[in-house]
């Protein structure tokens, strides 16, 4: 996992299949707009699916 520049990034090897994350701090941090993808061939990633995450106040 890492988090910097504005990004907040996690990835995981190995079975059944390698995924990674990727997400964007926007509004002033309180939005997470972010995208899960996999590989389920090893090395080709492919969107999973797309999130936003939203502060509730």
């Amino acid at each position: 996992m890492s988090i910097g520049d504005g990004e907040w990034r996690l990835w995981r090897e190995g079975e059944p299949f390698p995924q990674r994350f990727t997400g964007r701090f926007e509004d002033g941090g309180d939005t997470i707009v972010g995208r899960w993808e996999k590989a389920e061939d090893g090395t080709s990633y492919e969107t999973d699916f797309d999130l936003i995450y939203r502060k509730v106040s």
